[in-house]
């Protein structure tokens, strides 16, 4: 992606507070991250502070110096038996979620946590995690949150997917202490951030009187771009990026016994790869089904994209938006969805993307998709516009840094 150091010394301070390093952005929470960053770096001067697990790497180090003037490092405590007994107490007498008390556990004796608590220039929390170390019970204007996902709701849905009984009732639990932690957030944050209209909604719905903005899980379309040349392969592909997660793994799996077996009888010629970093286990698990080409963890994921030709989000459930979806559009290539694996972007069924509501019409334009050329280019080609006009990090950027500017004028 295009990089170049812009915070500089003269600019109003903000301090950004990251779970995990950013870089190298494997997951859609880190390449989240690293868009926010880099758009605040441009208005702002930049104190990144990183919870971590390990040391950053010099690279790691040298790509965060690029948007921000200094990086601080804390370390997460939830490894070691005291860390993980200290973790149980928060969670018990602060009430506190599972990952909100990983952060206070971790900041509490550290002068980061006196600092932030007296900061009275702007924070942002890349997640909801970090508003543990904001004072719960009082205004805190300053503090803008990113949810990345709906966070109560997230957990719901969390517990719904798990098959381990014991994590199931865990992500349950989780979901209850989230609801009390995320009211006292969004009563007293300056502002949320959530990644789509439908997130903004339950936000609301949670606590009416919360300020909450939508910022896209936006993409570089100057990174992501679509090929030079036209994909003219014989061999059809189809494409799906991401994780062995248990999200993933349902979707794929419900693609795989219901749709792919009878695509691949009407055409043969075609062939399914898998991108990103799947487990030995969840590539054998998927592999009893169907012959697939696995990429494993790539560095570049864009050479994969160029040789697709319809890229497939198969979910029957989802919260928050998934940020392949901006990619597949910047990339210009044909999206076959259902409407929860659409939620959260604007697309129209036919023209930026084609949007099924059941097996059989998944399958169907699916099958359209592979053997419809002229249709495919279309579509791809609105996609790719969508993604300009709509989620390139420089048009979200703007508005993001206009709300910055918002909630610090509202409270000077």
């Amino acid at each position: 992606m295009a990089n170049q150091p812009i915070s500089t010394p003269d600019k109003e301070g903000l301090v950004f507070l990251s779970w995990c390093c950013p870089w190298p952005g494997y997951s859609g929470d880190a390449l989240r991250t690293q868009g926010l960053l880099r758009e605040i770096a441009q208005g702002y001067s930049v104190k990144l502070i990183v919870f971590t697990d390990k040391r950053l790497s010099d690279e790691q180090r040298h790509e965060c110096l690029k948007y921000a003037t200094d990086i601080v490092e804390v370390k997460m405590k939830k490894k070691s038996i005291m860390e993980k007994l200290q973790l149980i107490w928060l969670i018990c007498t602060k009430i506190y979620p599972y990952h909100p008390a990983i952060v206070l556990a971790s900041c509490r004796g550290d002068p980061i946590e006196k600092m932030l608590r007296e900061s009275d220039g702007l924070v942002y929390c890349s997640s909801s995690h970090f508003y543990a170390v904001a004072d719960r019970d009082k205004n805190n204007p300053y503090w803008i949150v990113d949810q990345q996902n709906a966070d109560a709701d997230y957990w719901r849905l969390r517990a719904n997917e798990l098959r381990n009984p014991a994590k199931k009732v865990a992500a349950s639990i989780n979901r209850m202490l989230t609801k009390r932690y995320c009211r006292d957030m969004y009563s007293n944050a300056g502002c949320i951030v959530s990644v789509c209209e439908e997130d903004r909604e339950l936000t609301k719905n949670m606590v009416q009187r919360a300020q909450v903005e939508v910022i896209e899980n936006g993409v570089d379309c100057s990174y992501f771009k679509p090929p030079p040349k036209n994909r003219v392969d014989e061999t059809k592909r189809i494409l799906f990026t991401g994780t062995s997660d248990e999200r993933n793994m349902k979707g794929l799996m419900y693609f795989l016994k219901d749709i792919y077996p009878k695509a691949k009888e009407v055409m043969n010629d075609i062939e399914l790869i898998i991108a990103g970093n799947f487990s030995n286990e969840a590539q054998k698990t998927l592999s009893k089904c169907a012959k697939i080409i696995f990429t494993g963890r790539i560095e570049d994921i864009r050479p994969v994209y160029e040789m697709c030709h319809v890229f497939i989000n198969p979910f029957h459930d989802s919260y928050g938006s998934k940020l392949k979806i901006s990619q597949a559009l910047a990339m210009g290539i044909c999206i076959v969805t259902t409407n929860n694996g659409a939620r959260g972007f604007p697309l129209e069924d036919g023209v930026t993307a084609l949007i099924a509501n059941s097996e059989v019409e998944f399958l169907d334009k699916l099958l359209l998709a592979l053997r419809n050329e002229s249709l495919r280019s279309a579509i791809s080609a609105n996609g790719r516009m969508l993604a300009e006009e709509r989620l390139d990090w420089s048009v979200l950027g703007r508005r993001l840094r206009g709300i910055l500017r918002e909630v610090k004028g509202q409270n000077d």
